[in-house]
C-alpha cells in the first residue's frame, strides 16, 4: 500500500513537471519568435539600406566613368595645353619687362618734352642763331610728339595682350583645376560608398547569423514542445486507464493536430507532393508572383533558403483574400512572425495557410464552415499563401488558376 502512494506521488510529480515544461516551452517560444520578429525588421530595414547605398554606388561610379572620359580626351591636349600654359606664363614675363621699359622712356619724353618747352619759353632776341635755335626746337618738338605717340601705341598693345594672356591663362588653370577637383571629390564619394557597402554587408552576416540562430531555436523548441505534449497525451491515456482499465490514446488525433506545419519555419527543406486535383481560384483577383516554392538565393542576404510558401504580391493596396476552397477554419489569429493569419482545413486533407494579412473579416472564427470565394480578410500588398497535403506540403501555384 506504502508504494502505491509512492507510485501516485510520484507519477503526480512528472505529471506537474510535464505540464510545467509545456508552459516554459510555450513562453520560451513566444519570446524567441518576437525576438526573431524584431531582427528580421532590423534585417529588412538593413536591406532596404543597403539597395540605396547600391544604387547611389552606381550612380557615382558612372558619374566618375563620365568624368573619367573627359579627363581622358583633355588628357590628349594635356601636355600642349601646358606648353602653352608655359608660353603664356614666359611671354607675360618677357611682356612685362618691356612694359617697364616703355614706361621709363616715357618718362623720359615727357621730362625732355618738360624741358624742351622750359627752352622755347625763354625770350631771345631775333638773331640768325636764335632763328636757327627755332627751327632745331621745333624738329625736335616733332620727333619727341612722334616718339611718345609710338611708345604710348606700343605700350597699350603689350598692355592688352598681357591682359588677353592672363584671362588665357586662368582659363586654362581653372579649367584643369575644376576637373582635377571633380575627380579627387568622386573618387572620396566612391571610397566611402564602398565603406558604408562593406559596413553594412557585415551587419547583414551579423544578423544573419543571428536570424538562423533563433530559427534553430525556435524548431528546437517546437520540436520539444511536440515530443512534450505526446509525452502529456500518453500520459493523461495512462490515467484514465488506471481508473477505467481501457487504453483509448489515439495516435490519429495527435498527427491531427500536428498536420499543419508551423507557420514560417522556411529555413528547412520540407517534403514536397505534387498536386494533380482539380484547380481552383486563386486568393487575390490582380497579382504577380513575388516568391515561388522552393531553394532559392535571397538576391540580398546571399543565404539559401527553402520557401514552403508562395508569395504573391497584390496589384492593388489593400486587397481582398478569398478563400480558395470550401471548408472549415481551424486557425484564425495573430502570430509573431507572420502578422495574422488564417487557417483552413479542406478535403482531401488539404490545409490551405493564408499569412501576411493585415486584417481578418469579423465573421472568420475558428469551427466556422466557409465556402469557396469568401473574403477571409485583407492584405496590404504581399500575402504568403501555403498549401498542405497530409503532412506534405504541395506548390500552391499547382492549386490555384
Amino acid at each position: 500500500m506504502r508504494f502505491f502512494y509512492l507510485f501516485l506521488f510520484l507519477s503526480s510529480i512528472l505529471f506537474a513537471s510535464t505540464g510545467d515544461k509545456i508552459k516554459q516551452g510555450k513562453k520560451d517560444l513566444k519570446k524567441t519568435a518576437i525576438s526573431q520578429k524584431r531582427i528580421h525588421s532590423k534585417i529588412d530595414s538593413l536591406a532596404k539600406e543597403i539597395k540605396k547605398e547600391t544604387t547611389s554606388l552606381i550612380i557615382t561610379q558612372n558619374s566618375i566613368k563620365t568624368l573619367e572620359e573627359q579627363i581622358k580626351v583633355l588628357a590628349k591636349d594635356h601636355k600642349s595645353t601646358k606648353s602653352k600654359l608655359s608660353a603664356l606664363i614666359k611671354e607675360n614675363k618677357q611682356l612685362n619687362h618691356t612694359k617697364n621699359d616703355l614706361e621709363k622712356k616715357i618718362i623720359d619724353i615727357i621730362a625732355d618734352k618738360f624741358s624742351f618747352y622750359l627752352v622755347t619759353d625763354k625770350g631771345y632776341q631775333d638773331s640768325q642763331e636764335s632763328i636757327v635755335a627755332d627751327v632745331v626746337l621745333n624738329k625736335m618738338g616733332l620727333i619727341l610728339k612722334k616718339d611718345f605717340k609710338d611708345l604710348s601705341e606700343t605700350y597699350h598693345k603689350t598692355n592688352d595682350t598681357i591682359n588677353k594672356h592672363n584671362t588665357q591663362i586662368k582659363t586654362l588653370e581653372a579649367s584643369i583645376n575644376k576637373l582635377d577637383a571633380k575627380k579627387k571629390s568622386l573618387k572620396k564619394l566612391e571610397d566611402k560608398r564602398e565603406k558604408n557597402i562593406s559596413n553594412l554587408k557585415r551587419k547583414k552576416y551579423t544578423y544573419n547569423l543571428k536570424l538562423t540562430s533563433l530559427i534553430k531555436q525556435r524548431n528546437d523548441i517546437q520540436k520539444t514542445l511536440r515530443k512534450l505534449k505526446i509525452l502529456k497525451d500518453k500520459e493523461d491515456d495512462e490515467k484514465r486507464a488506471r481508473k477505467s482499465k481501457k487504453v483509448s490514446y489515439d495516435q490519429n488525433i495527435v498527427n491531427k493536430k500536428f498536420g499543419v506545419k508551423q507557420f514560417g519555419s522556411s529555413y528547412q527543406r520540407s517534403k514536397l507532393k505534387r498536386y494533380r486535383g482539380p484547380k481552383t481560384i486563386s486568393p487575390l483577383k490582380s497579382y504577380f508572383v513575388k516568391r515561388r516554392i522552393g531553394n532559392y538565393i535571397d538576391p540580398i542576404y546571399n543565404m539559401k533558403i527553402f520557401n514552403e510558401s508562395v508569395v504573391l504580391s497584390s496589384k492593388v493596396k489593400n486587397a481582398k483574400v478569398r478563400n480558395v476552397l470550401s471548408g472549415k477554419v481551424v486557425f484564425a489569429n495573430d502570430t509573431a512572425v507572420s502578422n495574422k493569419v488564417v487557417i483552413v482545413e479542406n478535403k482531401s486533407g488539404i490545409h490551405t495557410i493564408y499569412g501576411n494579412m493585415n486584417k481578418i473579416a469579423p465573421y472568420v472564427e475558428v469551427g466556422r464552415k466557409i465556402r469557396k470565394g469568401y473574403i477571409i480578410g485583407r492584405v496590404d500588398r504581399d500575402l504568403t499563401f501555403e498549401v498542405t497535403q497530409r503532412n506534405y506540403h504541395i506548390n500552391p501555384l499547382e492549386l490555384i488558376r
